[in-house]
């Protein structure tokens, strides 16, 4: 390959002879393609996949698309070019077609800086450019059988070595050792999250960085979702919809005195695991309620009563609508109770209130906070509900405050009468003496 200037002057070759001026240190420094494999383009096979994509990290192109399609050649693959696809969807689809021919898992050791940890991602890249640390990694020869993986409609099915960190995060070995030193029994691993308790689907996490463990945990067969949706926000129903009280009032100021619900199916199980928090103090009833997934469905209505003064308030739950959930709250004194009929009658009243309103309900003497989130155990998606209320400083009345005067002269003036009333005893018992 023979360069030339604007004026069709020889600039040098790729492989300069000692007349010619050898460029093949430049376009390396340039490219970042190693030099050997410039002048050797037979030794590309010993260049990782994520080294290639390192090649097009900084590379700028006027169609999207053509930032995928450019890098077919040196990854030997095929695949149509339509134009209005998007750089995404092209570059995906160059990833798929390499996954078909090699099992480099350094295809996903790649790293998207200045991401929140709580960002959920696929395996495969989005783009070349999120490559650009993933230069020096390259795969562990073939030490022992992999299995082979694929693309399917649940995900990315691979088998990898997971080890647990917590409830729902792991830790996924790669066959990669770990770059720059390379030290022995090492392996470059990447963060896993399962979408639920029971599933076998996951989503990458903490994608702006990479691990590393010496020691890999159990294989398993897994699917890593690249279109994500979050079936927890989801608005999609699952088989069961439950409520699980997780934190009432302090019952220091409040107490949970009744729970009124339909009691005729038996309660559903509690979910429970170290996200779960502890209940503050004792319950009088069941924590968890199934939901009906009808609009505007109350399934309980939580009495509380202040410590203070006796008062009654209730916190009620229920259904919304498109399968979201609500609360209300009210005074027991506003709600016209049949004690023959006391869901009912709290049923008439309720209007669901959305999760995600802003505020509290203020009510005339406490502010009633209702947090809920949501977990996924199995078929079951369980809504956490953590109840708080405050009571209000009361500002007296005029009436009040009128009454409190007219009883404070009296009390002034009972206590006058008591002093003189001692003052004239003690007279009168000197007198007497005298």
């Amino acid at each position: 390959m023979i360069f030339f200037a604007r004026d069709w002057t020889v600039i040098g070759k790729k492989m300069g002879s000692e007349e010619d001026v050898d460029l093949g240190g430049v376009l390396s420094s340039i490219t970042r393609i190693d030099e050997d494999i410039l002048k050797d383009p037979q030794r590309l096979h010993l260049a990782s996949a994520a080294k290639r994509m390192s090649w097009a990290a900084g590379r700028e192109t006027t169609c999207p698309e053509d930032l995928a399609y450019c890098l077919m050649g040196i990854f030997s693959v095929n695949m149509p070019m339509l134009y209005g696809e998007g750089g995404v969807k092209a570059f995906l689809r160059l990833q798929e077609e390499i996954m078909k021919q090699s099992d480099d898992q350094t295809l996903f050791a790649w790293t998207l800086d200045d991401t929140p940890d709580s960002v959920n991602h696929g395996l495969l890249a989005t783009s070349p450019s999120v490559f650009k640390n993933s230069r020096e990694i390259m795969p562990y020869e073939d030490y022992a059988p992999r299995a082979p993986f694929q693309m399917t409609n649940r995900g990315l099915s691979i088998e990898l070595p997971l080890s647990r960190l917590d409830d729902n995060t792991w830790v996924a070995g790669l066959d990669c050792p770990v770059p720059p030193a390379y030290p022995d029994h090492s392996f470059l691993a990447v963060y896993l999250q399962r979408l639920s308790v029971d599933s076998d689907q996951y989503a990458r996490k903490r994608i702006g960085r990479l691990t590393q463990v010496s020691k890999l945990g159990a294989r398993q067969t897994i699917y890593v979702c690249q279109a994500l949706h979050n079936p927890i926000s989801d608005q999609r129903p699952f088989p069961r919809h439950i409520f699980q009280l997780r934190n009432a009032p302090s019952p220091e100021h409040y107490r949970t005195v009744d729970f009124v619900y339909d009691d005729s199916t038996p309660p559903p199980p509690r979910l429970t695991t170290s996200r779960v928090y502890a209940q503050q103090g004792s319950l009088p009833g069941p924590a968890t309620f199934s939901i009906a997934k009808g609009a505007h469905q109350l399934t309980v209505a939580i009495i509380l009563q202040y410590v203070s003064d006796g008062e009654l308030l209730t916190v009620m739950l229920g259904s919304s609508v498109d399968f979201c959930v609500g609360y209300n709250a009210a005074a027991l004194s506003d709600i016209k109770i049949d004690m023959q009929k006391q869901f009912e009658s709290f049923y008439s009243y309720f209007q669901a209130r959305a999760v995600k309103s802003v505020g509290c309900i203020e009510l005339e003497n406490h502010d009633v906070r209702v947090n809920i989130d949501s977990k996924i155990s199995g078929a079951n998606k369980y809504y956490m509900v953590d109840v708080e209320v405050v009571a209000k400083v009361r500002t007296p009345k005029l009436l009040d405050l009128l009454v409190d005067s007219v009883s404070e002269e009296m009390n002034a003036r009972e206590q006058v009468g008591r002093a003189k009333s001692s003052i004239w005893a003690k007279m009168t018992t000197r007198t007497k003496r005298l």
